[in-house]
């Protein structure tokens, strides 16, 4: 037998692959599926993503570990990031990028500080429109 998948729910799996070679993470989830996997899972948010193929974007998440087994380092990790993107969405850049920083700090092979590190810089040196969202939208599948 041969079998296929198809349907919204897997094209969105598709795009989150592609997402985890950009971001160095291995699971990325989204909101929908944190919401439904609730305290089996530890996670931390990870963007606002709006993937190929969609016009609405998603909030993203990586999934960190299972539920209450977040290393110390993980925990501290999961809490510079996630100051670091309050302030990132509220466009405080100097503020973002040094939690950013701490984040990295904490664990060197951090992709997503290293990515949001970088879009602070970016930012800095030429903001996004006023009607920004903190949407990142993905170009590859």
């Amino acid at each position: 037998m041969d079998y296929t998948v198809i349907g919204d729910a897997v094209n969105l799996a598709s795009r989150f692959e592609g997402a985890n070679k950009t971001f160095g993470t291995r699971v990325i989830a989204g909101e929908e599926t944190v919401r439904l996997a609730g305290d089996s899972i530890e996670t931390r948010v990870l963007d606002l993503l709006r993937v190929k193929g969609k016009d609405t974007p998603i909030w993203t998440y990586e999934v960190m570990a299972r539920g209450g087994e977040l290393s110390p380092q993980q925990t501290l990790l999961r809490g510079h990031f996630l100051e670091g993107h309050a302030a990132y969405l509220e466009r405080r850049w100097e503020d973002a990028a040094e939690k950013f920083h701490d984040a990295f700090q904490t664990d060197p092979t951090d992709g997503p500080s290293q990515i949001y590190l970088e879009r602070c810089k970016n930012f800095r040196e030429a903001p996004p429109p006023e009607d920004w969202q903190g949407v990142f939208t993905m170009t590859t599948k």
